[in-house]
């Protein structure tokens, strides 16, 4: 599966249609209502003193899509101003490429882009399937498209497998053979009673054997109607739809979960196991309130991006609220989650940002760990515990947003079993969470007080 999430369709102009060009001055324009966008968002954080979260943040071309290379060491963008590749720790800018349109394979080895062809005029005359090296930046595949006759928008996603490249109108995909460039399926007839449709997302399952489509029409307007349908990439026939949910998804990264839209006022998002079927867990909340959605890498977190906050992170064991990272006027319409939980990249117009994430370096480790008791009388916490190697360990605190309440205790622990009383003060009774950290993992456990 593709190692990023929300990736919402791109509008580009139709065939045959003019595109628009702009006056130098409109361009000069455009760029500074960009920049006090940007502005905007580094004032309110300052202003309310919420910095610690911001690794880096800049002003660039108009983004749609972002994704982490698969070792986190860089960052791919693409939109307006083309594929542009940052190096993630400083935010330098490595690579430019053309194609509006981009991604990195699911074995991060390619790039697969797509270009919008403009002739004399500006008119829009087709688009090119662009295949390059992600390590080289070397083209290793170009094909001209001449189809999308009347297409407002236009995406593409690559199969992990590398062999088949999907590209989705609002109403037809084509599957494109990425060795020969030759269409082998133009499908028009999955789902025509959803027209018009004015959302829409696709995904290849982790096993390239199926095309994951969801749609939504009629969206934030109270009667939203959406459709999710499993295409069989073998016999382009629809092999299960299910009408309860619908719109911009996302998958984790093993493709087992995914988080997608609703069309219902009171619920936000809905959770999918994409292999029973069965819709396991819901966020509730207004359906235009999600911008942008992502999983962890180990399934511990979900992230959304809202109109009301830049990004809130969810426990997916039970949905319950982990942490909110909060900055006014901005939010995200796409971000990415890195492989090893350090950092959250999301973008919005010329804004993109790059955010700590609290779960920093989560991984499933062989160390053990068991909440043994809580005692009310003495406010201490027993926690007993395996270790395979001796380690610094330290005892952090949050409550329920994230906030540290205290560094309980920090020391060097040797190898084997090791029982620990915590004690973490009177506190009122709710929920909070338990950080340990040492240099070889974090781990991070769910603490109900009850009093």
């Amino acid at each position: 599966m593709f190692q990023f999430k929300q990736f919402r369709s791109f509008s580009l102009p139709a065939h045959g249609t003019e595109r628009k060009s702009f006056t130098s001055g409109q361009h000069f324009l455009m760029k500074i209502l960009l920049f006090l966008v940007v502005f905007s968002w580094i004032w309110q954080v300052g202003r309310a003193g919420d910095t610690t979260d911001i690794v880096w943040l800049k002003y660039t071309s108009n983004i749609e899509r972002v994704q982490f290379s698969n070792d986190d060491s860089k960052i791919l963008t693409s939109g307006i101003g083309g594929i542009q590749i940052f190096e993630t720790l400083s935010g330098n800018l490595i690579k430019k490429l053309p194609d509006e349109v981009a991604e990195y394979s699911d074995d991060g080895t390619l790039i697969a882009g797509l270009k919008q062809i403009i002739g004399d005029k500006n008119k829009v005359l087709g688009y090119d399937i662009n295949i390059y090296n992600s390590a080289t930046y070397e083209q290793l595949k170009n094909y001209r498209l001449s189809q999308f006759m009347n297409a407002q928008m236009v995406s593409l996603h690559l199969s992990p497998d590398n062999k088949t490249v999907a590209i989705m109108t609002e109403t037809i995909i084509y599957f494109v053979d990425v060795e020969s460039g030759a269409i082998k399926k133009e499908m028009k007839d999955f789902g025509t009673d959803l027209y018009p449709v004015l959302t829409g997302d696709f995904q290849f399952s982790k096993d390239s054997k199926f095309l994951y489509l969801s749609y939504l029409t009629n969206f934030g307007q109270g009667n939203s109607k959406g459709k999710l349908v499993f295409i069989n990439c073998e016999t382009y026939q629809i092999e299960y739809s299910n009408e309860s949910i619908g719109g911009y998804f996302t998958l984790s990264k093993d493709g087992l979960l995914l988080a997608c839209g609703t069309g219902a006022k009171d619920i936000a998002v809905k959770l999918f196991n994409t292999q029973t079927h069965t819709i396991i867990g819901q966020i509730p909340g207004n359906v235009a309130w999600v911008t942008s959605k992502g999983f962890s890498e180990n399934k511990e977190f979900l992230v959304l991006s809202s109109l009301e906050y830049i990004a809130r992170i969810y426990l997916l064991n039970d949905l319950s609220l982990f942490k909110t990272i909060n900055i006014t006027g901005g939010h995200f319409t796409t971000l990415d989650i890195s492989k090893d939980n350090k950092f959250i990249i999301g973008g919005a117009g010329g804004g993109l940002i790059l955010l700590n994430f609290l779960s920093t370096n989560i991984i499933q480790d062989p160390d053990e760990l068991e909440i043994l008791d809580f005692n009310p009388l003495s406010n201490s916490l027993i926690v007993k515990f395996n270790l395979i190697n001796s380690t610094e360990l330290k005892f952090n605190f949050y409550d329920i947003s994230g906030k540290l309440i205290s560094n309980l205790k920090s020391g060097f622990y040797s190898q084997g079993q090791v029982t620990e009383e915590l004690f973490i003060g009177n506190l009122s009774a709710g929920t909070y969470f338990l950080k340990i950290e040492s240099n070889k993992f974090n781990k991070t456990y769910k603490i109900l007080i009850n009093r």
